[in-house]
């Protein structure tokens, strides 16, 4: 376990699904798998202070109580991101959020799940 993993879990009690999850997989494609992943992640630059719109141009940091300071750039690249694929997320993701939910499915419910993994 890194010292930021630690540190998240044991100063901020950030639970440890909510650390697993915000792990950025290439590999894991799927919409869904991503959507969690960057939600994830958002909660827990949120809890550390740090989401911000310029979070990554201002060099935002958090002190830990050993006095420890990591910049966001350094939170995300913890989990696998990058500061730049974290805020194109952001941008898409909330898109995606802002359709979903002004958008009503007028057909009737699939009753098969779909895997549209590209």
């Amino acid at each position: 376990m890194s010292i930021i993993v630690y540190l998240l879990r044991h100063e901020f009690e950030i639970s440890e699904s909510r650390l697993r999850s915000a792990k950025y997989n290439s590999s894991k494609r799927a919409l869904l798998a991503m959507v969690i992943s960057h939600w994830s992640m958002v909660q827990i630059l949120d809890a550390l202070g740090l989401l911000e719109k310029n979070m990554f141009s201002d060099a935002k940091s958090v002190t830990f109580r050993d006095g420890q300071v990591f910049s966001s750039t350094d939170i995300v690249k913890e989990f696998g991101w990058t500061p730049d694929s974290f805020r194109h997320k952001c941008t898409w993701y909330g898109w995606a959020e802002q359709a979903a939910t002004q958008l009503v499915w007028k057909g009737p419910i699939p009753s098969q799940s779909f895997d549209l993994n590209f």
